[in-house]
């Protein structure tokens, strides 16, 4: 069954603040109005992750673009097939978290199941996840390694025995990870290794799974894997909301 489209209505403060906008943000507004219009319910769909009430009890939402970064206060009038736009607003300029996703190469499939689980907190521009793959070539690795590093707010240490026994992680990552009082330390026991012997300097931080020294990720199995990685990525959310 084809969506029936709907009919764009602006209110006089729509009117109003939309003429106020950058060129950039009127072109952004008026491809959102399109799309809205066309089909709601997909574009709430699609959109779900930035789409939030503007109050708790009224029908009026919030819809927040990322690329220009404009903000859209509309609502859907189902009865009438009418989307009424409110109010258009470019938003502030945020500071996401950089976390600098520490780790060794030979644990890359670990990696990129991780940031699986925690795509929804980049897309939501809650963080910036960092890692090496993001070194395109050409450019000088330990370098960009470097600028990293000391730009991060976080750590996100992927340990293993291949983690512990990396010279460049536990000489040059680690240290200046920790070198920051202010930088938070998160960890994720991907297997069993020496960290609990004789790594204090990373086993003083709560790690993002329970009881990791009884049990690594590598550990669990279907269902229980992903509960724990649920689990981490809300530990880390609720985290980052403070940061």
């Amino acid at each position: 069954m084809t969506a029936e489209t709907y009919f764009a209505e602006h209110t006089r403060e729509a009117q109003t603040s939309r003429r106020e906008l950058r060129r950039e943000l009127l072109t952004a507004s008026m491809e959102i109005e399109l799309e809205l219009s066309a089909d709601p319910a997909a574009f709430r769909e699609l959109h779900a992750e930035r789409i939030t009430p503007a109050e708790t009890d009224g029908p009026e939402l919030v819809y927040l673009h990322r690329d220009p970064r404009l903000e859209v206060t509309f609502e859907i009038d189902e009865e009438n097939l009418v989307v009424r736009f409110i109010h258009f607003a470019e938003r502030a300029l945020e500071v996401q978290p950089l976390i600098f996703v520490s780790y060794s190469h030979r644990d890359t499939k670990w990696l990129e199941t991780i940031k699986k689980y925690l795509t929804k907190l980049v897309q939501k521009g809650e963080i910036d996840l960092w890692d090496d793959s993001r070194i395109e070539a050409g450019e000088e690795w330990k370098k960009k390694i470097l600028e990293f590093l000391e730009t991060a707010k976080a750590g996100l240490l992927l340990v293993s025995q291949d983690f512990l026994d990396s010279d460049f992680i536990t000489g040059i990552e680690l240290p200046l990870l920790l070198e920051k009082a202010e930088k938070k330390i998160f960890w994720i026991h991907l297997s069993p290794s020496t960290v609990f012997i004789d790594h204090e300097k990373i086993t003083k931080f709560q790690s993002l799974l329970d009881d990791p020294m009884k049990k690594t990720l590598e550990d669990l199995r279907g269902a229980n894997r992903k509960r724990a990685l649920v689990g981490m990525y809300a530990k880390l959310q609720k985290a980052v909301s403070s940061m």
